[in-house]
């Protein structure tokens, strides 16, 4: 899946929120610093939640954002 950064780190809040004290990251490609920091309303997020969570079924609609430039960062 594109934007596996993302993906993990998404998926790192989503455990933390449902009770993971404890885990086995690489702390220089996965800092928790930085996914506690993202912005859980915004949509590269949600989709990314989404998809976690089986509510994106094989992920259409989280790639179908992806092709449509919804995760490119502001310059």
């Amino acid at each position: 899946m594109p934007e596996r950064r993302l993906l993990n780190d998404a998926f790192l809040v989503l455990s933390i929120e449902a009770g993971l004290d404890s885990g086995i990251i690489d702390p220089v490609s996965n800092p928790v610093e930085r996914a506690i920091a993202l912005d859980r309303g915004a949509a590269p997020f949600r989709l990314a939640a989404n998809l976690l969570e089986g509510r994106d079924e094989y992920g259409m609609e989280y790639l179908s954002a992806f092709r449509a430039g919804a995760f490119a960062s502001p310059t």
